[in-house]
């Protein structure tokens, strides 16, 4: 079992990465709160992108991954810290009666939280001209 088996409505990431990819060394792009749920959105890029992406990403260039998760029902939330610059090792731990847990921990930045759910929001590739 891989983190990807333990988030919701993952077909389609399961699809580009038979294998689960690393989640060492990712850029968080945007923390969101919301009351609904209440949820909490990470954004974050992935290091690795898909040995066979899909067709339209291939016509756009595109070279990184980049993936949204909604916490969904927030049990326990701490963060700490954040910068322009958050690079951040990410553990997902599977589901269990206490609920799914996150961590991101990086330096000047960790975020530590259960949810009753997470799933995968979106996934979305650009052209990523540094990489």
């Amino acid at each position: 079992m891989d983190w990807i088996d333990s988030i919701e409505r993952a077909v389609f990431l399961r699809s580009l990465f038979p294998e689960a990819p690393s989640l060492h060394g990712v850029r968080v792009l945007e923390l969101g709160l919301h009351q609904d749920g209440p949820r909490v959105l990470i954004r974050f890029d992935l290091n690795e992108f898909p040995a066979r992406p899909p067709a339209k990403w291939g016509q756009s260039q595109a070279n990184r991954v980049q993936l949204r998760l909604m916490g969904i029902g927030v049990r326990r939330l701490e963060v700490r810290g954040w910068s322009a610059n958050s690079i951040v090792d990410i553990e997902v731990t599977p589901a269990t009666s206490d609920g799914v847990g996150l961590v991101a921990r990086g330096e000047g930045f960790s975020l530590e939280a259960v949810f009753d759910h997470l799933s995968l929001d979106g996934v979305s590739a650009y052209q990523d001209s540094g990489v």
